[in-house]
This record gives C-alpha cells, structure tokens and sequence, in this order.
C-alpha cells in the first residue's frame, strides 16, 4: 500500500536520536511536579541500563518527591558504587532526607508528617544518612522541631550519637533540648518524680474504694423474716446486671431512689411496711455494689508499677524498701483477695434466711462484723505513707525546676523561625521582622498585609525593597494568590466559605456505608469526621 507522505492527517514516527532520550530523561528527573509512575518507570530504565547515567543527574532536583526517587533508584541499582559526590550536594533540607527514608522503608515521599514506621537501616545507609543531615543547611533546627516526634523514630533507628566526633554541629542540633532530658541522671529524676505520681493517683484510687466498702457496710440494716413481706406483697427485688453501675456513686444510701432498680409500688404496701420494704431494697442494692464493683488495681496496672519501680535507681534505700513491700501488698487485691469478704459482707442479713440462730446472737454476729469491717479492711488493703512520698518528691522538684530552666534558656537562645517574626511584629519591629521574613520568599509574600498594615508610613520604601528582592524567588503560584488578593483587598465581601476537610486517607479508612464519613483508626481510637462547608457573614 502505498502513503502520501504530504497527507496531513498521517504523522511519521521516525526512530528517536539518543540526545532526546536523554532530554527527556532531563525533565522528567526536573520537572517541577511530581512526575508520574509510568514516567520514572523510564528513569529507572535508564538509571539502572544505562551506563553513563551519573552524567544526566541535574545538580538540583525541583521537586522533593523526583528527587528521594531518583536517590532511590541509585542506590537500588547501584549499592556497591553509591555516587555520595553527586547525592549529597542534591539534599539542602533536613525534610529531604526524611523523605528519603520514608522511601527506602516502603512508604511515600508525601508521607511526611504522618506517622510511620522506619525499617532497621544498614550500617552504610546510616553514614549516608547523617552525610546528608550534614550537608543541609538553612534552618535545620526549625526542621527538626516541626517534625519532632518523626526525628526522633527516625534516630532510634540511624542511632545518631555514634557520630558526635565526626558531626559535632549537626549532633548539637539533633539533640535539641534532648541534651538535657536524655540525660541519665535527669531521666532518672523525671521517671521517679513521675513514678511517685502514678503512685498518689492509685493511693486515691484505693483509698477512696475502701472508704466507700466501709460505708456500704455500714448503712446495711438487719431485717429479718423477710419471707414473709415476698408472701404478703408482689415484690421483684432482683438487679439487673447492667443496671449496677448505677449505684456506684452511693447517693442511693441518703436518699431513696424509687425510680432505680429494684422498683417497688409503695401504694400497694401497708404504710407500716414501708421502711422495712426500702430497707431491703437498699441492702439489694449494697449487696450489689459491694459484689460486682472492679477493684482499684489491675493485674497489669500492677505489673506496670512494679516494672516502673524497678527502673528507678536514685530512690533511698529506706523509701525504696518501704514502696516495694508496698506493692506486694497489693498483689492480695490484684488477684482477687477481697473477693471472699466483699461476699461476706454482701450476704442476705436475714437470720431465718440463711443462719437460723437465736435472733439476739444473730444481732449480735452482724454489730460485730460491722464494728470489725474497718480494720479488717485496713489488714488487708495496704495504706500508703504519702508524707514519705510527698517529702521525696519537695526534694525531687527543685532539681527539675533546674533543668526546666535550662531548657527554657535554650529553647530561647534557639528559637525557631515563626516564633522569631511573631515576636517581632508582637514587638512592633516590623523592619526587622520583614528582614527576618525575606530569607523565606513563600512566607515574606504571605505576610505581607500585616506588614504594612503594621508599619510606619517612613518604612514602606525598605519592605518594597524588599520585596523587588524576593519576588522572584518565589513560585508562580504563590505570586499569583498575593496579586489576586491585592487586587481585591479593599472590596467588601458579603461572606466567605471554609472547608473543613475530612480524616486523611490511610491505609486504615474504611468507609461507612450509611454516611460520607471516612473512618480512621489510630492506635485503637476510630474518629468519624466529615468533609463540611460552612458559611459566615463575617469577613476580616
């Protein structure tokens, strides 16, 4: 068959020469986006075939995602010949280097910020690493605190201390107020001091579970024959199991309760039956307390304690001993001592119901179980020397008052970036906040109302000095959203929208059939949120 090559709607597809694989190899490395799957599946292609590829890396790579990909793929083809020349000088920011390593443990670049687990990295992934922590400047501290809590996963897994000679700087701003809380001494007075806490709060906890068996047991009344009032009236005096919670705040001992369980028709009862009738219920329901309630400590909260005892080192011997015998106290509650005598105590005190003597020696069995409930409970549930504790803890307090101090001082000599400019302008030295803000374009620009609207008419000229000065800095984008909002700034709005965005979406949502809400689970709690546009008449 033969084609008209001058038809216009036929294109010739001629085979392409090398210098146009290698400029699109170019672009998609720098493109100032990031650039798709099917296009990096081409890069790595050619990084891994081709062998001058070190030749087309840029010296700077636009974009944070393109660039910890291409990284990525180096040191995956390459490991036996990592080009540290050519990678280290493409990593100016610390995040870069955090996003590396959110890549090279199986997540995304664009995870950063989010929560995530950091795989065990090998000996010379670490040195790599901390190379590029070094060669980042600008405001590395900054960095480091905004992503606090991710650093510091990331360092249990670098273990950055190993190379304090070779980076004395950047080990200085790595530990950041670390310096002084992770010292052992330190450590150890923080974890006693809060130990010691733990502690009172349990103290409180017990105390307050005796205090209330020890009234339960006392406003339990006898009431004998009781057989005889189920005989004459129509009373159903069984407790709900899931109705016991109810009584856990013992108001039902000082005032009737008649709309609670067990409910009784009083106006079906003789009025001179009445008070034995709210006697029984009121037993019923001490009984019921007295059985069921949990105790005021776990099996594992106890185990806890007792491995967070066991870590402090600085207790004194005389305190040390006396805590720990403390805790073996406990274990008589923790493996469900009480349970015996709570059921003593939450026996029917009926003498025909149950024991059938003499009803003067009954009477005189129940006065003496309750005139002994105190110090039977007292035996066996331990009390706790809080004066001994509390005067630890005085000697403990000014030491950690120190070392609050110290870290105040430094997170004031250190501090951070946006913290610096607000001060300024808080201050009214905007001249010098604006000096402050034009080492960072993007935020400059932004701020740029509330510097001249805080201004002095004689400072105009220096902020759009400027501004000439780091406008072309920053991106397209945001240069555009600051002429738009100039050139509508002295129109008056008749309302504006905000959207209040849904959960992020994780590899944990699951959707709700029934509504538009993402379900996101997070260390066991499910947050149900909902994407919503809200509207006000008020405008700024």
């Amino acid at each position: 068959m033969e084609i008209d090559t001058n038809d216009a709607g036929l294109k010739l597809i001629e085979v392409g020469k090398k210098e146009e694989i290698y400029e699109i190899i170019v672009n998609t490395i720098n493109s100032p986006e990031a650039s798709s799957p099917e296009d990096f599946t081409d890069v790595e292609h050619f990084i891994q075939f081709e062998k001058d590829h070190l030749k087309y890396i840029p010296e700077s790579i636009l974009n944070k995602e393109n660039l910890v990909k291409v990284v990525e793929l180096l040191l995956k083809y390459h490991p036996d010949h990592i080009p540290e020349e050519i990678i280290v000088p493409l990593f100016k920011n610390v995040n870069d280097v955090l996003r590396l390593a959110l890549v090279l443990s199986g997540h995304s670049a664009a995870d950063l910020g989010k929560p995530q687990k950091f795989k065990s990295f090998k000996n010379w992934e670490r040195r790599l690493f901390m190379k590029l922590l070094n060669n980042c400047g600008g405001d590395r501290y900054d960095d480091l605190i905004k992503y606090h809590n991710i650093w510091t996963r990331f360092f249990e897994r670098i273990h950055p201390l190993k190379y304090k000679k070779i980076y004395p700087d950047l080990i200085e701003d790595l530990l950041g107020t670390y310096r002084f809380f992770g010292d052992p001494k330190n450590r150890q007075l923080r974890m006693e001091y809060t130990f010691y806490q733990i502690l009172l709060k349990l103290n409180e906890r017990i105390v307050k579970y005796k205090e209330d068996t020890l009234k339960l047991i006392q406003h339990k009344k006898i009431v004998n024959h009781q057989n005889q009032y189920f005989r004459l009236y129509p009373l159903n005096l069984a407790i709900d199991i899931n109705n016991i919670k109810q009584f856990y705040d013992l108001k039902f001992l000082e005032n009737d309760e008649d709309d609670k369980t067990p409910q009784v028709n009083y106006e079906i009862i003789n009025e001179e039956d009445i008070p034995t009738i709210r006697t029984m219920v009121r037993n019923k329901r001490i009984d019921a307390v007295l059985t069921s309630r949990s105790y005021p400590v776990t099996k594992d909260e106890h185990k806890k304690i007792l491995e967070k005892f066991k870590n402090l080192k600085y207790v004194p011997n005389d305190l040390h001993d006396y805590i720990y015998q403390y805790l073996q106290k406990l274990v008589f509650i923790v493996h469900s001592g009480l349970d015996e005598m709570n059921r003593i105590y939450g026996n029917s005190w009926d003498n025909e119901h149950k024991y059938d003597f003499e009803e003067e020696y009954f009477n005189d069995i129940i006065k003496g179980m309750q005139n002994s409930s105190q110090t039977l409970y007292n035996d066996l549930i331990p009390s706790l020397d809080v004066e001994s504790i509390q005067k630890r803890m005085n000697e403990i307090q000014p030491l950690l008052k120190q070392l609050s101090d110290k870290v105040h001082e430094y997170k004031r000599q250190r501090q951070p970036f946006n913290s610096k400019w607000i001060e300024l302008i808080s201050e009214k030295k905007t001249e010098e906040a604006a000096q402050l803000l034009s080492k960072k374009p993007g935020i400059f620009l932004r701020q740029l109302d509330e510097l001249m609207s805080k201004s002095e008419e004689v400072q105009y000229d220096s902020i759009l000095k400027l501004l000439e000065e780091v406008s072309h800095k920053a991106s397209l984008k945001v240069l555009l959203s600051i002429k738009g909002y100039f050139q509508k700034r002295s129109e008056t709005l008749k309302g504006r929208a905000f959207l209040i965005q849904g959960s992020i979406e994780n590899k944990h949502k699951n959707k709700n059939k029934n509504t538009n809400r993402l379900v996101s689970t997070n260390k066991g709690v499910i947050t149900k949120t909902r994407t919503t546009i809200y509207y006000t008449t008020k405008v700024k």
